[in-house]
């Protein structure tokens, strides 16, 4: 079985999850989102752990099931947390990163790989 789909997905508190025929519903203070599971995957509640595995041992079977578990796992997290972005940009690692580029577009140039636009 895939090591992702061992480990449970932990429902933490204000979190419902609905499983139904063929798919699984997770409702929170953010939000609902629904999602449809593969005819591979098996979904089992028990307490506030949701549990994932395949339904036979075959290769997709156990790579659906860690899929699956990574989807609902950021859909607990999206109906409970929401998105975060953490933006970290320091004016010392942009100057490095612009000569790059800059390297890299006079090198895709030169091969012709892409050609300027005519300036007007």
């Amino acid at each position: 079985m895939s090591r992702i789909a061992n480990a449970p997905v932990e429902l933490p508190k204000g979190v419902e999850a609905t499983l139904s025929a063929g798919s699984i519903a997770v409702k929170g203070s953010k939000g609902n989102l629904n999602l449809d599971l593969h005819e591979a995957v098996a979904v089992a509640q028990e307490g506030d752990l949701l549990k994932v595995s395949a339904k036979d041992g075959s290769r997709e079977a156990t790579a659906m099931a860690g899929t699956f578990r990574s989807l609902i796992n950021n859909m607990v997290v999206g109906v409970n947390e929401g998105l975060r972005k953490n933006w970290n940009c320091r004016a010392l690692d942009i100057a490095p990163g612009l000569k790059a580029i800059r390297s890299i577009l006079r090198w895709a140039i030169r091969i012709r790989l892409i050609t300027p636009s005519p300036r007007v």
